[in-house]
């Protein structure tokens, strides 16, 4: 692992708003209790990363081993966001030799504009774009909240047509597992380049039965724990589930080093917010959306590096990454070393519980299974 955190990076994520126009029961921006879905309180909507914000980090100095950039928010759809055309456009013109990645569930905008997506993408030195489809037309929208399955399909066959690389991503739940023979038969029919088979990452959601109520396509999620008679038969909401798995590892004692395995540190990947915020990744970005007990956790923990200390609207990705937490604290995280200032809070526990070996224990093998079939 190398001595040094940010200088090296050669990959970004970035969340381009808080908008979404779907509610997946796992994700941030989701809350849902029982048959009703809203928005997490915790989300704002319609905050929009400015443009120009995004060029100028592609063009600073910090930024020239970038290499690929994934737009893959974890509470928006990147096809929300109004002036996507017109970004990748301004990004060609700066940086060609980009690979380009977008993640969506494409049952939003139309065909015409899939086909000039497709069209700009193809000037970059690499792009796809990930269709999160989770089943067929009759399982789809039991996870994807909203989505309409004619729309996704004309959108997927325009995009193709005009040359664009497309990958089916879908989760594995019990109520779509019987599919994935017939996805992959749909999706080399259709001319997808690849297929991605994953289990759902959230280990509390295939506790879960699934059940339909006869007035509405909204489902809600019976927890069956079978390791735990104190939740066995009840019924919980989106944070009440996520809290608890934050509570079980926190209960595993995790107060002793565990080898840490960073996926993003291992892949050169930084992550950026919808509100211009650098973070190392994000799973530390988000965690306060998820359980809002870490919230004041959150506030504690980055007090000492000054207002605006990772946001791009004040300061430039040459002096983000110059200080701390970039400078060293993020890196002894990684390393286990638990004498810097993130580990006076949670951002250690962050790291435990998301990369390390002690946390994969505690998740089922699910977490980390895929399959991939290349068309």
């Amino acid at each position: 692992m190398s001595n040094q955190y940010s200088p090296n990076y050669t990959g970004v994520q970035i969340a381009l708003s808080t908008n979404c126009n779907l509610l997946c029961p796992g994700c941030n921006r989701t809350h849902y209790d029982l048959d009703k879905y809203s928005l997490n309180p915790l989300v704002t909507k319609n905050i929009f990363l400015d443009k120009q914000v995004i060029l100028d980090f592609i063009q600073n100095n910090a930024s020239h081993n970038l290499s690929q950039i994934e737009f893959a928010g974890l509470v928006d759809d990147p096809l929300t966001y109004p002036w996507l055309l017109e970004l990748l456009e301004d990004m060609l013109k700066i940086k060609p030799t980009l690979h380009i990645t977008f993640h969506s569930n494409a049952s939003l905008r139309t065909p015409d504009y899939f086909t000039k997506l497709a069209t700009i993408l193809q000037q970059f030195a690499g792009h796809s774009v990930n269709f999160s489809v989770d089943g067929l037309e009759d399982t789809n929208h039991i996870y994807r909240v909203g989505t309409r399955w004619s729309k996704i399909m004309a959108n997927a066959e325009a995009f193709i047509s005009a040359g664009g690389n497309a990958t089916w991503q879908f989760i594995v739940f019990p109520w779509n597992a019987h599919q994935e023979d017939e996805v992959r038969h749909l999706a080399n029919t259709m001319g997808f380049n690849t297929v991605i088979v994953r289990n759902n990452r959230d280990p509390m959601l295939d506790d879960m039965k699934l059940s339909l109520p006869e007035t509405t396509d909204k489902p809600w999620y019976n927890v069956k724990q079978q390791h735990t008679t104190e939740y066995k038969e009840k019924t919980y909401t989106a944070n009440q589930i996520f809290v608890h798995f934050d509570e079980q590892l926190v209960a595993k004692n995790f107060q002793t080093p565990y080898n840490i395995d960073c996926i993003w540190h291992n892949d050169s990947k930084i992550y950026i917010s919808y509100d211009g915020t650098v973070w190392p990744c994000c799973y530390i970005a988000f965690d306060s959306l998820r359980n809002p007990k870490i919230i004041a956790l959150q506030k504690l923990k980055f007090e000492p590096y000054g207002e605006n200390f990772n946001n791009l609207y004040h300061y430039t990705i040459d002096e983000i990454m110059s200080k701390e937490p970039f400078s060293s604290d993020v890196l002894n995280s990684i390393n286990n070393n638990k004498n810097h200032g993130l580990n006076k809070t949670d951002t250690y526990f962050t790291c435990i519980k998301t990369c390390s070996q002690r946390g994969f224990e505690l998740k089922p093998n699910h977490m980390q299974a895929h399959r991939v079939y290349n068309g």
